[in-house]
């Protein structure tokens, strides 16, 4: 680790709590790569289809299943081991 690096360390660690995490968590996002094009249209598209189902079943056009409900009743199809 370089002096300059030392440094930074240790300024970092001398900070408050929620300034070591703002920094922490924007050197974290640098090091993820910018959203392509295709992320963007993917996002586009799950919202629209996000938007179509909400549409859907506030129309009354879907059931609504209770998820505990449904696990429920699989668990008692299976059998019994």
């Amino acid at each position: 680790m370089t002096q300059e690096m030392q440094q930074v360390e240790q300024a970092l660690l001398a900070s408050a709590p929620a300034a070591r995490a703002a920094v922490i968590h924007a050197g974290l996002r640098s090091l993820e790569p910018d959203p392509t094009t295709q992320d963007r249209e993917l996002s586009a598209e799950w919202g629209e289809e996000v938007d179509r189902r909400v549409s859907k079943l506030l129309a009354g056009g879907e059931q609504v299943t209770d998820a505990l409900a449904y696990v429920d009743q699989l668990r008692n199809a299976l059998p019994v081991r």
